[in-house]
C-alpha cells in the first residue's frame, strides 16, 4: 500500500487510530520519500508527530572530517541554510560515540550521553 504522501496526519488523528496503522503508513511515507526527496519534508514531519518530536531533519556528518550538511528538515520556515550545522555538530556530546553503535542498531541520545548530562550542554 503507497502513503498518501500529499496528507499530513494531524494530531488529534493520532489519538483515533491504532498505533500499528499509523506506523505502518509512517513507514510507507519513509519509502515514498526515499525514492521522491520532495516527500522527506513530510515525512520528517510526521515522524515528529508520531514520536512526540517538535521538529526533526535529515543531515549527513562525517565524524572523519567534521564535515556535515542538512538534506531536509521537517518545518518549512527553518531552511537548511540557516543552520550552521559545523557549528551544532562540534557541540554535539553524542558525537563521536555515536560512531561506535553497530550499524542498525537503533539508539537514542541518552543512550550515549545520560539526560542529566546532557541538559547541562551548550549543545542543550
Amino acid at each position: 500500500m503507497k502513503a498518501n504522501a500529499l496528507r499530513v496526519v494531524r494530531h488529534d488523528e493520532l489519538q483515533e487510530r491504532p498505533e500499528t496503522d499509523l506506523l505502518s503508513e509512517l513507514i510507507g511515507l519513509i519509502y515514498d520519500a526515499a525514492r521522491d526527496p520532495a516527500l522527506w519534508p513530510r515525512a520528517l514531519k510526521q515522524t515528529c508527530l508520531f514520536v512526540g518530536g517538535s521538529s526533526g531533519n535529515l543531515f549527513w556528518h562525517d565524524v572523519a572530517t567534521g564535515r556535515s550538511a542538512v538534506l531536509h528538515v521537517s518545518d518549512e520556515h527553518l531552511h537548511p541554510a540557516e543552520l550552521d550545522f559545523d557549528e551544532y555538530l562540534r557541540l554535539n556530546p553524542c558525537f563521536p560515540a555515536a560512531t561506535f553503535v553497530e550499524t542498525g542498531q537503533v539508539y537514542g541520545a541518552s543512550d550515549l550521553v545520560p539526560f542529566e548530562d546532557m541538559v547541562k550542554t551548550r549543545f542543550y
